[in-house]
């Protein structure tokens, strides 16, 4: 558990059991149970004052495999009830979550993440956010590679926009590589919208005596 100085604490007694079918599948799953007190403020003497206390449990699971050379699977989910710290009140959370991971050749590698979040709050509101999220890895020489990401995300809890990188990297050897960068975000509320756009140009070069 988390003891502050103030009086606000967090505690939590966990418990998990997890096991490896096949030699390839790693299957786990867990629960247990926690209390929050948070303060709305602190006193003169730095004491947490307006205190709320939430007992709640959580539980989840998680599954992950290397299927073949070509493709490793990572996903997991959790429920828990929380404090909702904006407000000082319970809440239930749940997250869902899953890594996909491909790689068709040597060089090249494909990671696509996606990701979904979820608070619901006693008065009826729900939160929530939604994340895809790709990666993609080319080394094309030992000294030569790529790597670029597009992300997506939505919800009420999360700017709907979509932001785009790419970083291009030769590196001769730690402390020597140039590397030519670019990233762009676009606001999808409405009508698409670049939020802003910028390239850049980075060179180092390290001498040895």
């Amino acid at each position: 558990g988390r003891l502050e100085r103030n009086g606000e604490h967090q505690g939590f007694a966990k418990g998990s059991l997890r096991t490896l079918i096949g030699g390839i599948h790693n299957v786990e799953g867990w629960g247990g149970a926690q209390r929050i007190t948070e303060g709305a403020g602190e006193d003169a003497g730095g004491k947490a004052v307006g205190t709320e206390t939430v007992d709640g449990g959580f539980g989840g699971a998680s599954y992950r495999a290397e299927l073949s050379r070509l493709l490793a699977i990572n996903t997991w989910g959790e429920v828990n009830r929380v404090m909702d710290f904006a407000n000082l009140e319970p809440a239930d959370a749940a997250v869902a979550s899953m890594t996909a991971t491909l790689r068709p050749t040597p060089g090249l590698r494909l990671d696509t993440t996606t990701r979904a979040d979820r608070l619901a709050r006693p008065d009826g509101a729900v939160a929530q956010a939604g994340l895809v999220r790709h990666w993609t890895t080319w080394q094309f020489t030992k000294e030569l590679g790529l790597r670029s990401m597009v992300e997506w995300s939505a919800g009420n809890e999360r700017d709907d926009r979509l932001v785009t990188t790419a970083l291009l990297t030769w590196l001769e050897n730690p402390g020597t590589a140039v590397q030519l960068g670019w990233i762009e975000r676009t606001s999808l509320e409405g009508s698409p919208k670049t939020q802003d756009r910028s390239v850049f140009l980075k060179a180092s070069v390290l001498f040895r005596p």
